[in-house]
């Protein structure tokens, strides 16, 4: 008679989103991204992903899920400099809380009107 196999206990699963020593990783943090980054302190995080507007100049819309909700926003500032002037507080603050060794990336449109510049310390946006 063959022996059977004794199957060993599987390990522990890692315990799901383990809070970080600056702020609470576990949370969704929602509602205007300049107010949300008011609130979390210097240097916390790791690694930043936007998908901006691009002063694109259209108007998009969307159905969205299976009720098919039309959505809808624009994409257009009164000028070059009044999209750079809505940006940069927003830019100002990302790079604040981005750790020297994060890492920010954009999602990219070719028809910005403008560009960041991200790699100097101080964060600017060139026209």
């Amino acid at each position: 008679m063959s022996e059977v196999p004794v199957l060993e206990k599987p390990a522990k699963a890692p315990p799901a989103g383990r809070p970080s020593s600056l702020i609470d990783t576990r949370i969704i943090y929602c509602g205007d991204c300049l107010d949300q980054l008011h609130k979390l302190p210097d240097a916390c995080v790791d690694l930043i992903y936007i998908d901006p507007p691009f002063n694109s100049n259209r108007n998009y819309e969307v159905f969205w899920g299976e009720t098919k909700e039309k959505r809808a926003f624009e994409d257009r500032h009164a000028s070059t400099q009044a999209y750079i002037e809505y940006m940069r507080p927003r830019c100002v603050e990302l790079a604040r809380v981005l750790k020297k060794t994060g890492c920010l990336t954009t999602a990219a449109c070719t028809t910005v009107r403008g560009r960041v510049d991200a790699r100097s310390e101080q964060t600017r946006i060139l026209a």
